[in-house]
């Protein structure tokens, strides 16, 4: 039992000698896409991943764990911009990215770049749509309306791929751009396709 518990000690410590925690968040931008129609949200993310050396070469695998949100809106003009409607959907994310990695040191603890690419596991923890309208200037707003209503044939669940680069700067800052494209259809109803894709910009500290 000593034996056990001492080999899987060492087998920690070796491990955690060849892995680097990266703290950090960014900007986003997702679009999802029905049929013909698209609609761009902004939003930002923030979380932790840990990044996992395998062996001695630049080969790496890094899981995380984030959280995002995104707002979109739309707006509309009817009877010659008399009457105006605009709507606003909020979304809040828990994603569980698993990307694999492999660095290249330009400048030996000065710059280093990587690419990366793997599957993320992404849940909607929340959506609600604020709809609001006017007429020749008066004008009023509905409460928010929960898109996870049994009505409204909206899934949670997606699974995105997607890949990106990093540049780490004396290994403590890290740049890092990618994109991620969503596998799965978010609507119940097989009359309707709504697909989400988007982009992502940060900065994260390396310790």
């Amino acid at each position: 039992m000593k034996k056990i518990i001492l080999t899987l000690a060492l087998a920690a410590i070796a491990t955690s000698a060849f892995a680097q925690i990266s703290v950090g968040g960014g900007y986003l931008s997702s679009t999802k896409t029905s049929g013909d129609n698209a609609f761009t949200g902004q939003g930002f993310y923030a979380g932790v991943d840990y990044n996992i050396h395998l062996g001695t070469s630049g080969l790496g695998v890094a899981p995380g764990v984030f959280y995002s949100s995104i707002t979109d809106e739309s707006r509309a003009s009817l009877i010659g911009g008399i009457a105006k409607i605009e709507g606003k959907t909020v979304e809040q994310f828990i994603n569980v990215p698993v990307n694999f990695n492999y660095g290249f040191n330009f400048v030996d603890g000065a710059l280093k770049l990587s690419l990366y690419a793997g599957p993320t596991l992404n849940y909607c923890i929340s959506s609600k749509t604020t709809l609001s309208g006017s007429v020749a200037g008066v004008g009023g707003s509905t409460d928010p309306t929960n898109n996870f209503e049994a009505d409204k044939d909206y899934k949670p669940l997606n699974v995105l791929v997607g890949g990106g680069v990093a540049l780490d700067i004396v290994e403590t800052i890290r740049v890092n751009f990618g994109y991620n494209y969503g596998l799965m259809d978010l609507h119940a109803n097989e009359n309707i396709t709504l697909k989400r894709a988007g982009w992502h910009v940060g900065l994260a500290l390396v310790f």
